[in-house]
């Protein structure tokens, strides 16, 4: 059997149309003539942070912070003893003190200075997890942190 063809006047179906461009505009006109809103808001309130987490990313982030300040002592050492400086530099301690010969021993140094940056890597840490922990006290008594998240509409 073979089917006849619908006109479509009178119906409240409108063939779809034929190209791209005019599917576009047709999509256009319809988002135009529908009111949204701009933005969506979204208020998130942080009341509190898991000591455990904060214990981890302090650890990494003040590990990562030292390695890159060792690094940049031995370049800046490096560059010194090419240019001579660290040479001017134990010259003038000798004739400062009185010595007959003065010198930097770069290993002690280096030791010395990775050290110092251990144990300024657990004070810090340390000092994360305090502040994070009054932190969560505070906030339990006073509220957290409110946060508000905007997100917008995407222009077509």
């Amino acid at each position: 059997m073979a089917r006849k063809a619908e006109s479509t006047r009178g119906s409240p179906y409108v063939a779809a149309p034929a190209t791209n461009r005019e599917r576009r505009r047709a999509v256009k006109l319809e988002l135009a003539r529908t009111p949204r809103p701009l933005e969506r808001r979204y208020r998130q309130m942080i009341r509190s942070f898991d000591l455990w987490t904060v214990l981890k990313i302090s650890i990494l982030f003040w590990s990562c912070a030292m390695l890159v300040f060792l690094l940049g002592l031995i370049v800046l050492w490096w560059i010194g003893s090419a240019f001579g400086v660290i040479d001017g530099v134990e010259d003038f301690i000798a004739e400062l003190f009185g010595y007959d010969t003065f010198e930097l021993l770069s290993w002690r140094i280096l030791r010395g200075a990775t050290l110092v940056a251990l144990v300024m890597t657990c004070l810090l840490v340390v000092g994360t997890m305090v502040a994070t922990a009054l932190y969560n006290l505070f906030a339990e008594f006073l509220g957290g942190v409110e946060v508000v998240v905007t997100e917008e509409e995407p222009e077509l």
